[in-house]
């Protein structure tokens, strides 16, 4: 003993695995302000809701937005410290070792028109063994996001992070439904991100 409180304790010195990303999307030409991906999303008028969000996976989309190309210097470039226990994948990340991970998004959301609009954002999760997904952990609102009487394009970031136990072979996404008014609500390429650290 030295006297000194938890003198005989030695730091952690484990890294941490992570990969993170940025959103991406495709150059249309023939879209206008497509800057992005629309995350308002309806597709069915007689939806089953529970306080206003949508129960059924299938009343959801799932965010295939994220950037799969890294090296390029180019503002997309993902971030991917090993690739033993991460892949990064259009839709997220594929987990390439079991145990505890904590996932975190952030949406840079936008409205280029006159609406008021919320959604919900969730992360869902797809066993190696199945071609579905299924929504983990709690939603989380955006709150209104509208133009104001001005029209000036008003806009919003939205973070959700939590911890995911998953086993080798799983995929990790984000998967957003409007549960506002129908419109466009877009979450913007370059200013949405999605990370995923180890925490074994």
């Amino acid at each position: 003993m030295t006297g000194v409180p938890y003198s005989g304790i030695s730091p952690v010195t484990t890294p941490v695995a992570f990969a993170q990303t940025i959103s991406w999307v495709p150059f249309n030409q023939y879209a206008q302000l497509y800057d992005g991906i629309n995350v308002n999303y309806f597709n069915n008028a007689a939806r089953t809701v529970f306080h206003g969000v949508p129960t059924d996976i299938n009343e959801w989309q799932k965010l295939d937005i994220w950037s799969t190309s890294t090296g390029n210097n180019d503002g997309y470039d993902f971030t991917l410290s090993d690739s033993n226990v991460y892949e990064v994948v259009r839709h997220g990340f594929k987990i390439n070792q079991k145990g505890f991970h904590r996932v975190t998004c952030e949406l840079g959301l936008e409205v280029y028109y006159s609406g008021r609009f919320n959604v919900a954002i969730q992360f869902a999760v797809k066993n190696a063994s199945s071609a579905t997904f299924t929504r983990v952990l709690a939603p989380v609102m955006s709150g209104y996001v509208n133009e104001n009487n001005t029209a000036v394009d008003a806009s919003r970031s939205v973070s959700i992070s939590g911890v995911i136990e998953c086993n080798s072979g799983d995929e990790v996404a984000i998967f957003t439904t409007g549960i506002g008014l129908a419109g466009d609500l877009t979450a913007i390429k370059k200013h949405c991100m999605l990370r995923i650290e180890s925490l074994n």
